[in-house]
């Protein structure tokens, strides 16, 4: 395991070690998962098998609306006032 040295804003050291304390686990915890969660983005992005489950759902679904890429806040507000 390798060892990193990171600055903080005293901003975010007060919330890591406040979240820290609420959640009852050390800083360098919620650090590595805040690590983790980036990388796992990132290679969600990236992934071949979430791309090809992505772009089969391309054109499988059909609003009926000609209009809706211009007219969809227009359609969502009548949504919400039903």
């Amino acid at each position: 395991m390798a060892q990193i040295e990171v600055t903080l804003a005293d901003e975010q050291r007060a919330a890591l070690e406040e979240l820290a304390r609420i959640r009852n686990v050390p800083v360098a915890e919620l650090v590595k998962k805040g690590i983790e969660e980036v990388l796992r983005s990132a290679r969600g992005r990236r992934d071949p098998e979430t791309i090809r489950r992505a772009l089969e759902v391309v054109g499988k679904f059909n609003s009926g609306l000609g209009d809706l890429a211009e007219r969809h806040d227009d359609y969502l507000a009548e949504a919400y006032e039903e």
